[in-house]
């Protein structure tokens, strides 16, 4: 194959990456109400706070779900080409690995972040009814 093809099919399968921007932003936009939740629950508007948290929870995993979706496609897209080059192959190959790796972190620290956030919220409302002595 010449170097002007495996050019070319380097980038029509990178250009596939640019799907990734959607979902990269929209993470971004969720993640921005998880400090505001925090605020509020700090203010002691704990129903408030729960619910803007876990709004951001629901758009965070949707578009962790969008952003592996678009992965799945790229992955799929370059195992199944036979032009495309070895070396960009292996890089594929790698970058799915560890983009799959981020949103299983992502996933689980999310998970976390639920739970301690349920937990300040609870300690927040038993000191609100006076049942604890934060």
């Amino acid at each position: 194959m010449d170097v002007k093809r495996c050019h070319t099919v380097t980038m029509k399968h990178l250009d596939k990456l640019k799907d990734l921007e959607k979902p990269c932003g929209m993470i971004t936009e969720a993640l921005k109400t998880f400090p505001r939740a925090s605020n509020l629950l700090e203010a002691g508007f704990c129903d408030e706070a729960a619910d803007l948290f876990h709004q951001g929870l629901d758009d965070c995993l949707k578009a962790i779900k969008l952003y592996e979706e678009v992965l799945e496609d790229f992955s799929k897209a370059t195992e199944d080409c036979k032009e495309l080059p070895h070396g960009d192959l292996e890089w594929s190959r790698k970058f799915c690995k560890e983009n799959e790796n981020f949103t299983k972190t992502m996933r689980e620290k999310l998970n976390e972040l639920s739970g301690l956030f349920e937990t300040r919220k609870n300690l927040k409302q038993q000191k609100k009814w006076g049942l604890v002595d934060v």
